[in-house]
């Protein structure tokens, strides 16, 4: 992508020198479609959809790119954690590209659509959306490369946030499989697989999650994107720890807490499963990040998240450790396992009994 990127950047700077404002507007479109929404790229994307729709009032663009405006700002308030705007800009994008005749397009919008509606709480109305997109056959001219994989992406996540996790793993190793090799659908990829490596973790497949998280994390190295870092960081860092690789614990923990130091905290609370921790950005020290995630947890707790509540104790655990705390740590583990053996939650407690073990036998 860096390759393309530079040219289409280069594109739009003769482009501006000359004042041709449909190559422009062109050159600009290529540059919001090809880059992959992580954190640390949605400023320079938002910038190039702002000029790019001030000059379309301007000039003739073609229908795929009317659409297409539409849908990546759509996608962009999904990856700030602003659903109804989400759904409201994507359920647009699908009208627009219904009369345009792109239906690839809109399948793909009507996705979006359904991610937006999974993070506002309406999870069968999402999966009756993936239904309609999979069931209707396109012709190959109009098939949309991404669409296939972020409906399976879509569905994943409903299950997942619904709780249904033994049928949020099939959709989203689908997703994985699906999305096309192409650097534009490595955001996407990412969400499957840190989806992937939580019910890895849940299930006791702590080899298996270690893949998926570490992963992840050269995905999000790729893009050099800061909060997707710290989140794979952190879950690497606790995972190691809870296996008894207190070295390689220390590392992922220490390159954490050195990254999050140096960015700025989101503007709105996270409160989707693969994207909580991207609330703890912003906080410079590992007490910082475990107050942080310790106030995470208890919104889990709250919730009825457990998968979530367990997976931040495991957090805190593990930066605890880090600070030199480790026999607090291990109290700790075995308090919450008390606390959820009390209230009959056995597969917790079993995913909790592993991290306990880990830092016990150290």
């Amino acid at each position: 992508m860096k390759d393309l990127r530079t040219q289409y950047l280069q594109d739009l700077e003769r482009a501006r020198e000359e004042g041709d404002e449909h190559a422009v507007v062109c050159a600009l479109f290529s540059l919001v479609e090809i880059t992959p929404l992580f954190t640390d790229h949605l400023s320079s994307v938002r910038d190039w959809l702002r000029e790019a729709r001030r000059i379309a009032i301007r000039t003739v663009i073609w229908p795929r790119q009317e659409v297409l405006q539409l849908l990546r700002g759509a996608e962009t308030f999904l990856a700030v954690g602003s659903a109804r705007e989400a759904f409201d800009v994507a359920t647009e994008a699908c009208r627009v590209a219904q009369s345009a005749q792109q239906p690839g397009l809109e399948d793909r919008a009507w996705m979006v659509s359904a991610r937006a509606l999974v993070r506002l709480g309406q999870q069968d109305d999402a999966v009756e959306l993936f239904s309609r997109v999979i069931d209707r056959e396109l012709a190959p001219e109009d098939e949309e490369p991404i669409a296939p994989g972020l409906a399976f992406l879509a569905v994943g996540e409903a299950h997942l946030f619904d709780g249904r996790y033994e049928g949020a793993y099939e959709p989203l190793e689908r997703a994985v499989g699906l999305l096309p090799n192409q650097q534009e659908a490595d955001r996407l990829r990412y969400d499957a697989l840190v989806g992937l490596g939580m019910l890895d973790s849940r299930q006791g497949a702590m080899e298996s999650a270690a893949l998926r998280y570490r992963a992840a994390m050269q995905l999000a190295d790729k893009h050099a994107s800061v909060p997707e870092q710290v989140t794979s960081l952190l879950l690497m860092g606790s995972l190691c720890r809870g296996q008894n690789d207190p070295v390689n614990a220390f590392q992922y923990l220490s390159r954490a807490i050195a990254l999050s130091g140096e960015a700025m905290p989101p503007q709105r609370a996270l409160t989707f499963p693969t994207e909580r921790l991207r609330n703890l950005v912003g906080r410079g020290s590992a007490e910082e990040l475990m107050d942080g995630a310790r106030d995470l947890a208890g919104d889990c707790g709250r919730d009825g998240d457990l998968m979530g509540y367990v997976q931040l104790t495991t957090v805190v655990a593990a930066l605890m450790d880090h600070a030199g705390q480790g026999a607090e740590a291990l109290d700790m583990l075995q308090t919450v396992m008390n606390r959820l053996d009390e209230g009959e939650q056995p597969e917790a407690v079993s995913v909790l009994r592993r991290y306990h073990l880990g830092y016990s036998t150290s």
